[in-house]
C-alpha cells in the first residue's frame, strides 16, 4: 500500500513548496519520518495546520500524490515570494418575487 500525500505546488514555477500526509495515521509510518527528516519544515510537514496555511497562498494548487511518485521530484522547491490569497465572495441577490410560480 502506497501512502498518499498533499503536495502544495506553485502555479507560475512548478515547484512545491508544502507537502504532509493525506492521512493522519501515516505520520509515524517509516518512511514519512524519513521524508520529514529529510526535507523538514516547511517543505514537509508533519503538523496538518502549517500545510493548511501554505495550501491557501496565492498561486497555489493541492495535489494528492504518492510518497514513492513525489520522491522522484522532491527536489523541485518553490522559492517564489507567496502572499496569502485574497478571497472576496460576491453574493448575487436575484428578484424571486418576479418569478412565476410553478403550477
Amino acid at each position: 500500500m502506497s501512502i498518499q500525500i498533499k503536495v502544495a505546488f506553485c502555479t507560475e514555477c512548478r515547484g512545491y513548496h508544502s507537502a504532509t500526509p493525506s492521512d493522519k495515521k501515516n505520520i509515524n509510518h517509516a518512511d514519512v519520518t524519513d521524508h520529514f527528516f529529510y526535507h523538514g519544515e516547511p517543505f514537509f510537514t508533519l503538523d496538518s495546520a502549517t500545510f493548511d496555511k501554505a495550501s491557501k497562498l496565492e498561486n497555489t494548487e493541492v495535489i494528492t500524490m504518492s510518497l514513492e511518485e513525489h520522491i522522484k521530484h522532491d527536489h523541485l522547491y518553490c522559492y517564489c515570494d507567496k502572499k496569502k490569497q485574497l478571497f472576496r465572495r460576491i453574493i448575487i441577490i436575484t428578484n424571486l418575487w418576479n418569478q412565476q410560480p410553478k403550477s
